[in-house]
């Protein structure tokens, strides 16, 4: 979960830093598939069960989602062919809310610190933070430091 998350808000944040002047685009409805009302009863359903793993599996879901997104559009081919990929960004900055949302529970301090990043101050907690688009359109990003840091191996003499 952890390299998953990171890698991918490390990803996002520096695609809008470099292609959208560190600014959220404008807000648009969901087009890369992802079905937030589906994730959030399914990740409700498995922390309300005491199903830790199943509610982490849901998170891992979405970071390989967009990951696949990410993978397949190649924003930074299509930003270098002068395509306008705002759209694209806002999904995504927009679905690494919802991950990040669902990560608080789990990982707060890395949580807070994705959200931090995109510019996102929650307003409410529970179902008004389940619903697409509340990430505010030009909102600054801050790129921040790596989310967790690698665990090196000590050999002892």
């Amino acid at each position: 979960l952890v390299n998953g998350v990171g890698n991918l808000t490390s990803r996002i944040v520096t695609m809008i830093e470099k292609y959208a002047q560190s600014t959220v685009p404008a807000s648009v409805p969901c087009t890369i598939g992802f079905d937030a009302q589906l994730f959030w009863s399914q990740y409700e359903r498995a922390m309300e069960s005491f199903q830790f793993d199943a509610a982490v599996a849901q998170i891992d879901e979405l970071v390989a989602l967009l990951d696949g997104v990410i993978t397949k559009e190649k924003p930074w081919e299509q930003a270098k062919a002068g395509k306008d990929i705002s759209v694209l960004l806002y999904n995504l900055a927009e679905c690494l809310r919802h991950l990040a949302c669902a990560a608080l529970p789990i990982i707060p301090g890395a949580a807070e610190k994705i959200l931090s990043q995109i510019g996102y101050t929650r307003q409410e907690s529970g179902k008004k933070e389940q619903v697409w688009g509340l990430l505010p359109s030009h909102t600054k990003i801050q790129k921040g430091d790596i989310l967790f840091a690698r665990l090196t191996s000590s050999s002892s003499s």
